[in-house]
């Protein structure tokens, strides 16, 4: 570590020499004399007769550099502003930018302290991104308004989580999946366990648990549950949850059942061969399970396909012969008014084609992954982690990145595969003598792959019913698969389920979007009212049918309202407070400006900015280029024929990222992040953002940003902050949710050449 910093130091010197201008920020927000020691550090280069003799200085000084950095670290902690914090990051990116330079022109050292000190940035990026995830809100002003999905995803529910008898007999009194969660214990250094549960340890008897669950699993775009059903020759465990989830018309998610169709042993003991209750497959047991399950198929809320029930079995293997069991289910469900049936199994180890069982879909069901592809792919062990101090009794690591790759082998499949996608995978608190732990996962991988899993469906279904894609799981606390959220992760993978179905859609339905080139919605937020009435001047001028969306706050609605009412403009008014400049009331109105059927949105503000000598020149350019005659025809003309096309903005108000990126690194890296993309160099150089944030846009490319978890309260009080707040990190996000999907950011000038 005492290297790290020695080099983190170094390069703040360099970079002092180069840039120097930083410094007259830090002099004017950090402590004297955290700043007399960087200029000591400085003026010492200058006394070495300039940097070629700087690699003799460190060699020379090192003890010295290292104990004034430390001693440096009581003010970075302390005494030092957030400005500062945001700068050195800052500092480090340009430098990361600049290490090539620095090698072949200022001076050589050692190869190693070059891809040591990257390797540290990264480090810092990545623990940056971790500890993001903690923050993602746990209110929700979006609720995923910005596009209906066409997948219908699937979560697997265990309904394990209340007491009966039976359990209490076999495990102890009051057992429910919980007592194991609770009970883990991490089994090396790094390993996360246990798992909690961010909104506590529910009991699924309780209808508002429940009611809970299905708000959470619609807001973020789930489609349905599938609850595993446990049937035992006309007994079921673990019912009560099903069964009151059917008798309350109000959890209107749909769902569907998964016959878990195997022995209950001990195996959690080790004891699998100690069968606790058992399976007794028979024709007459066959019927009288179908008979059973039927006043679920019969629900309103019952998944079809095509209009037919959805049942899945778990282990069609176990049937003595389940191509007999499928015929007689699905005679007699001809005839008792279901009608026809659709069965589908989980493919575990399974690798048949569902014809031979007599059903009709497999479903992927990672992370169990069939022999053939885990042959194709190489090993996903990577063993016995004595390395981490992990004994081998205790269990095996494995890849989870290699469950990615054997998705991608199920999508080549000749039969009927639904896909599946899985957020993580550690059964410690199950097996803790034999634990089988995947390594490797994150919301921003999960993403990936959910979105890939989801265009894939999309474009191989044969109609819009089948597209049913499935994710393991909603609530395996116990095997460390579960998307609600815990006190790690917070509500990160739902978020990344949310914004995953969403770019899905997006880059499916890019191609065949129309855009009504007579109709457009301009939505203004109006702080200064003074102003308000230029920009209707110029808008009553549009030769377009025009609908305004107009937020402001209370204290101005009815002014606003007077004006709208005198120029006769359609017109919709959100009062707001000032909170989040113009970006958050952007936030809060777009769900209406989406429910009218827009698709694409001229953003204007009543821009002041008072810290500026040429601010009003500034809004009056920018009003002025986007409001010219023609201008918003030829903007609606231009969208509908170039796809690839998502923001325009005026001329001389976009910027380079990189030149303006400041203090909004960390935050920018964390929702750059969250809407997947990852804030790299080349991101970085190639980006460009509209400064001002009045622009054209399509819908599609800013629903990513406007998706995320966001509330009220994650939005800066206005104090008159020039930078630095997440209001102005949304500013130079806007144009990286157009990147996310594929889309580009140009100015009305190259829109017109």
């Amino acid at each position: 570590m005492r290297i790290f910093r020695e080099i983190q130091l170094a390069f703040l010197i360099i970079y002092s020499k180069i840039f120097s201008w930083h410094f007259r920020i830090l002099s004017k927000t950090v402590n004297s004399k955290l700043i007399t020691k960087f200029f000591n550090y400085k003026i010492f280069i200058y006394r070495t007769n300039g940097l070629g003799r700087l690699k003799k200085f460190l060699a020379i000084t090192k003890k010295k550099l290292v104990y004034n950095y430390m001693r440096c670290l009581p003010y970075t902690r302390h005494s030092i502003t957030c400005a500062l914090k945001k700068v050195i990051y800052s500092l480090l990116l340009t430098v990361k930018v600049c290490i090539d330079v620095i090698k072949n022109y200022i001076f050589k050292l050692p190869t190693y302290i070059f891809s040591r000190a990257e390797a540290y940035l990264k480090c810092t990026c990545i623990e940056q991104l971790e500890r993001s995830i903690k923050v993602i809100s746990n209110q929700d002003i979006t609720e995923n308004c910005f596009y209906k999905n066409s997948i219908r995803l699937i979560a697997f529910y265990l309904p394990q989580f209340h007491t009966i008898s039976e359990n209490d007999e076999w495990w102890g009194e009051g057992f429910t999946e919980w007592v194991n969660v609770k009970k883990a214990k991490p089994l090396f250094n790094g390993h996360y366990q246990p798992h909690i549960p961010l909104d506590g340890y529910y009991d699924l008897r309780n209808i508002e648990s429940q009611k809970r669950q299905v708000k959470l699993a619609k807001q973020h775009g789930l489609g349905g549950f599938c609850f595993y059903f446990y049937w035992f020759k006309g007994k079921t465990l673990l019912e009560e949850p099903v069964r009151q989830y059917l008798n309350e018309p109000s959890l209107d998610l749909p769902f569907c059942l998964c016959w878990a169709n195997e022995n209950w042993t001990r195996t959690w003991d080790g004891l699998e061969k100690n069968i606790l209750i058992a399976q007794n497959h028979s024709d007459e047991d066959d019927i009288e399970f179908i008979k059973y399950i039927s006043v679920y198929l019969q629900d309103s809320r019952y998944i079809r396909i095509n209009g037919r029930p959805l049942l899945l079995v778990y282990s069609p293997d176990k049937f003595p012969e389940v191509k007999r069991t499928a015929s007689l289910w699905r005679d007699w469900c001809r005839k008792n008014g279901i009608g026809e049936i659709y069965l589908a199994y989980t493919q575990a180890d399974l690798e048949e084609e569902p014809y031979k069982y007599g059903f009709d879909a497999a479903i992927d069901f990672p992370p169990r992954i069939p022999s053939t592809i885990r042959s194709s792919i190489g090993t996903c062990e990577l063993g016995y982690s004595g390395h981490f101090g992990m004994s081998e009794n205790q269990g095996t690591l494995f890849d989870w990145n290699k469950l990615v790759e054997a998705s991608k082998c199920q999508m080549k499949r000749k039969y009927r595969m639904f896909l599946t996608v899985n957020p993580g995978w550690d059964n410690t608190p199950r097996r803790p003598n034999n634990a089988h732990i995947q390594l490797g996962n994150s919301p921003y991988a999960y993403q990936k792959w959910l979105q890939d899993a989801s265009e894939w469906t999309l474009s191989n279904s044969e109609n819009s019913d089948d597209n049913l894609v499935f994710v393991n799981a909603w609530n395996e606390w116990g095997e460390g698969a579960h998307l609600e959220p815990d006190l790690k992760n917070g509500y990160a993978y739902l978020e990344s389920t949310r914004i995953a179905l969403l770019k899905a859609e997006i880059n499916y339905s890019a191609t065949c979007e129309t855009i009504d080139q007579d109709r457009l919605a301009i939505v203004i937020h109006v702080f200064y009212v003074d102003l308000l009435e230029g920009m209707l001047d110029k808008i009553k001028k549009i030769n377009l049918s025009v609908k305004i969306y107009i937020t402001t706050m209370t204290k101005y609605e009815q002014v606003v309202q007077r004006l709208l009412i005198k120029y006769e403009i359609d017109f919709y008014i959100l009062t707001v407070s000032n909170r989040g400049r113009d970006i958050l009331p952007f936030i809060k109105i777009m769900p209406y400006v989406v429910r009218d059927g827009y698709k694409v949105v001229l953003k204007l503000h009543t821009k002041q900015s008072t810290h500026r000598r040429d601010g009003n020149i500034w809004r009056q350019n920018m009003v002025n280029s986007l409001t010219a005659p023609h201008i918003s025809s030829t903007v609606l003309n231009y969208l509908a024929g170039n796809k690839d096309i998502g923001i325009i903005g005026p001329d001389q108000y976009i910027v380079p990222l990189s030149a303006f990126i400041g203090s909004n690194f960390n935050i920018l890296t964390d929702i750059a992040y969250r809407i997947g993309l990852k804030l790299n160099e080349e991101v970085i150089n190639t980006t460009n953002f509209i400064a001002g944030t009045m622009f054209y846009c399509r819908v599609s490319s800013i629903s990513p940003l406007l998706n995320l978890r966001i509330s009220e309260e994650d939005f800066d009080i206005e104090q008159g902050q020039l930078d630095g707040t997440l209001a102005h990190v949304f500013e130079r996000t806007f144009s990286l949710s157009a990147m996310s999907v594929g889309q580009k950011v140009i100015t009305t000038t190259q829109m017109l050449l």
